[in-house]
């Protein structure tokens, strides 16, 4: 017979119910959002089976778009197309603006495609606690296969190089960033099944931070004179990470 309801954890009655001793591991097997590090408290996900009124867009250029996509999901039967023209100018961005968060380890994760033409994929946490902006982000390089995090000088530097990543739909990779706000420095990446320590690196602390607000982002940019679209999926925000 079916087994489930009521969660009693660890303890309570056996007969018709199973004691859940790893909640992630059953939402995994229904369907969970994040397959690979589910470490975390969420704040926010989506997987898009209600369109984009939750989540922000922000692009500056003509041609340059954000919109539902049905077809090309991780999960469920939409996404989001992203679309960036021909100007290294230009930024297409997806952005979830949410509450102050608690102090502690924040990440962001998305599953995504790749595009022939992409440049690069980013994700992004920018943050202002009232006195400084924290912004930790972390960028896909897609011409060197290189993974690269913006650095107190907002620069990018790479921190690993990694095989090459399937190109075309369906949404098949996911990259994960963890950044600590407290000692202000990243904590973590991962890119599908490697993950990479990064509690040596800090992360771009400009100033500035007043009011208090905070915000999650997915930007892609692509080659110079090159149309590129990427298809995101799963999109996730989480804090208390370890």
């Amino acid at each position: 017979m079916p087994h489930g309801t009521p969660d009693w954890g660890l303890v309570g009655p056996r007969t018709t119910t199973y004691g859940l001793d790893d909640l992630g591991e059953h939402a995994t097997r229904l369907g969970a959002a994040s397959e690979y590090d589910r470490r975390g408290e969420t704040v926010f996900a989506t997987i898009f089976e209600n369109g984009l009124g939750s989540c922000g867009v922000n692009v500056n250029l003509a041609g340059n778009d954000v919109r539902l996509f049905a077809g090309g999901a991780r999960q469920g039967a939409y996404c989001v197309q992203m679309h960036n023209t021909y100007n290294l100018l230009g930024w297409t961005i997806l952005e979830k603006r949410f509450s102050y968060p608690v102090a502690s380890g924040l990440a962001v994760e998305i599953t995504f495609s790749t595009h022939t033409d992409l440049f690069w994929l980013s994700v992004r946490i920018r943050m202002m606690d009232g006195a400084n902006e924290h912004d930790a982000e972390i960028r896909w390089n897609h011409n060197t296969n290189q993974l690269e995090a913006i650095n107190p000088a907002a620069a990018f530097v790479p921190f690993a190089t990694v095989l090459a990543l399937r190109e075309g739909v369906p949404c098949q990779h996911t990259l994960k960033m963890v950044m600590d706000f407290n000692t202000g420095m990243y904590m973590r990446c991962l890119l599908n099944e490697q993950s990479f320590p990064l509690r040596h690196l800090p992360y771009y602390n400009p100033g500035g931070g007043v009011p208090t607000w905070a915000m999650a982002e997915v930007e892609i940019g692509a080659d110079d004179t090159k149309d590129v679209t990427v298809y995101v999926d799963r999109f996730i925000i989480t804090q208390n990470e370890p």
